[in-house]
């Protein structure tokens, strides 16, 4: 499995890690829900292979997720 942490500019974890189920052909993926509130910003995602019995554990590169201010209209 894959644990996905996502993290703010200072490092501290923002969000419950999420754990894929399987890895399929090198790949993983989760639905990872965004805590409500989450400020506007540049947060990291950090992938972590939990190891088998036949691979060692290893973390992977870090991917960047950006949280813009949703744009708003005003109706006369």
């Amino acid at each position: 499995t894959v644990t996905f942490t996502l993290r703010d500019g200072s490092g501290m974890s923002v969000a419950n890690p999420a754990t894929s189920t399987a890895v399929v052909n090198g790949m993983a993926s989760v639905n990872f829900p965004l805590p409500a509130g989450l400020a506007v910003g540049t947060y990291t995602i950090t992938p972590r292979y939990n190891g088998s019995s036949n691979f060692l554990a290893f973390t992977g590169t870090t991917g960047t997720l950006t949280v813009e201010r949703a744009s708003s209209t005003v109706s006369p």
